[in-house]
């Protein structure tokens, strides 16, 4: 992606990542701040910033942010997806409990 529109740009991004995360606010971030990060790979400089600043305002997080997002889910308790045992539907917890 050459970012010619950045907004429209973005916009896209955004709307794909959208439709891949379900219902999870938390997945959706990870998704739309990890294409964002990968279509910067050999984007100028001065480009990226821009590009951050206004993916930004759709959500973006950059890796260390959702590395601390990630281990404060992780002292919460909840799994990957920032859910809890009692509302992850993707199997996260099923091990966690002993049918003892």
């Amino acid at each position: 992606m050459k970012f010619s529109n950045i907004e429209d740009d973005i916009r896209s991004i955004y709307n794909q990542s959208s439709c891949n995360s379900g219902c999870s606010y938390e997945i959706f971030v990870q998704k739309f701040s990890e294409s964002v990060d990968y279509e910067l790979i050999n984007v100028e400089v001065d480009v990226q910033v821009r590009v951050i600043e206004i993916a930004r305002r759709f959500g973006y997080l950059a890796p260390r942010e959702i590395n601390e997002m990630l281990l404060e889910w992780r002292k919460d308790g909840s799994c990957v997806h920032g859910l809890d045992s009692m509302t992850c539907p993707c199997g996260c917890f099923e091990h966690d409990f002993d049918d003892d």
